[in-house]
């Protein structure tokens, strides 16, 4: 008779802090223009990660979305939006575009 044993598997930290509970924003990473994930607590953003690249930060999702980007003279230039012409040609839900008012 064969035995159910389950194998343990032994996470990393870095394993067990990406299993945590993730929500897609609606913001685009800076350094690839991957979909930026956020990790909340008690409704305030903590904790930001790329699913593409993996760049992470403590903190708003603004620390590494395409809005949050510093550029320069030209102060925040770009803006994260909600892609409002999904097709197969352009299928990304989020999108970046230069903004019409600087901060």
């Amino acid at each position: 008779m064969e035995s159910n044993k389950l194998e343990t598997i032994n996470l990393t930290p870095d394993d067990e802090r990406l299993m945590r509970r993730w929500e897609l924003s609606q913001h685009a990473c800076r350094f690839c223009f991957g979909r930026v994930l956020q990790r909340s607590k008690m409704g305030k953003v903590i904790e930001v990660l790329c699913a593409e690249c993996h760049n992470t930060a403590q903190g708003d999702v603004h620390e590494i979305c395409c809005c949050g980007a510093d550029c320069g003279a030209l102060g925040k230039a770009l803006e994260c939006f909600s892609n409002p012409n999904r097709s197969e040609v352009n299928p990304q839900v989020v999108m970046v575009r230069e903004r019409t008012s600087r901060q």
